[in-house]
């Protein structure tokens, strides 16, 4: 109870203000119920709707904050360099330039709005390197059993994966988001459920 509710109890009187007396005292209860209320409601704000995580992420030359929903889910997880095209050298690049390595590579399905991305991070700094939104109709080009690469009215990716394992894990993810992007006006297509239950079988 705060002090301004202590200030309200008045001591006891003479029976021409007990009347008054019982109507502030409910008063104050009604105003201590209300506070608790309003507690009761921030810590739901903080604990069960709190802000998505942050984090800075790279889309091809430029950078901004993307939230990680609650909604999304990783379908697959490669170890792969991320590298583009670069037309002037007729050479494949790191994505960030002076930077080679791997990158965790995830495909990430939102199952609120049916959509997906890929989204890569460097596994020396943590650094996310390419987030990257999956559209319909998108060219998935295996070109290599360990390099595969896509195009966009920019520029092209590629995917140089650490193993063939880790190559099928990540383009038969990608199938399958195409599939459900190219079927989700009407058609059937498989769950994501039902598509991790395909690729353990596979393992």
């Amino acid at each position: 109870m705060t002090p301004k509710h202590f200030a309200r109890v008045k001591p006891v009187s003479s029976s021409n203000d007990m009347a008054t007396d019982a109507l502030d005292f409910d008063r104050m209860k009604q105003e201590i119920l209300e506070e608790v209320v309003r507690e009761l409601h921030k810590v739901k704000d903080e604990i069960i709707d709190g802000p998505a995580v942050q984090r800075q992420v790279q889309n091809g030359p430029s950078s901004d904050d993307v939230e990680v929903q609650r909604s999304e889910q990783s379908i697959c997880q490669a170890r792969a360099s991320v590298m583009v095209y670069d037309d002037t050298s007729k050479k494949w690049v790191p994505i960030k330039p002076g930077q080679q390595g791997f990158s965790r590579i995830n495909i990430y399905h939102n199952t609120a709005n049916n959509t997906f991305r890929v989204v890569g991070v460097k596994l020396q700094d943590q650094q996310v390197v390419i987030n990257y939104s999956i559209v319909k109709g998108l060219k998935y080009n295996q070109a290599t059993p360990t390099f595969h690469q896509w195009r966009d009215a920019r520029q092209v990716y590629g995917l140089n994966f650490a193993s063939k394992e880790e190559a099928t894990t990540f383009s038969n993810a990608m199938l399958f988001a195409l599939n459900v992007l190219s079927t989700q006006d009407g058609g059937n297509s498989v769950t994501a459920l039902q598509f991790k239950s395909r690729v353990l079988q596979m393992l």
